[in-house]
């Protein structure tokens, strides 16, 4: 935990936001991040144009059972629209 609050300090991040899938690796990368910062610091983000449902609910549950905010978003209307 120091080494990651330490590189955010560094880098002058107080909040981050992780893209949550229903894998393990984002699981972790969240987990971490909540640890370092504070879960009120970070925010699960979830695409919804490639997820399932079962994805989209399963990427909720993960953020809710670590106390992060959550936010899911069209993400292609967003890369056209710049």
């Amino acid at each position: 935990m120091i080494g990651i609050r330490d590189y955010l300090r560094k880098m002058r991040l107080r909040q981050v936001c992780g893209w949550v899938f229903r894998r393990i690796d984002s699981a972790v990368t969240c987990c971490l991040a909540a640890e370092a910062l504070g879960t009120p610091n970070v925010l699960g983000w979830h695409a919804l144009d490639y997820s399932s449902t079962g994805s989209v609910e399963d990427a909720r549950l993960l953020a809710h059972n670590l106390g992060l905010q959550f936010e899911s978003c069209r993400s292609r209307a967003s890369w056209t629209a710049t």
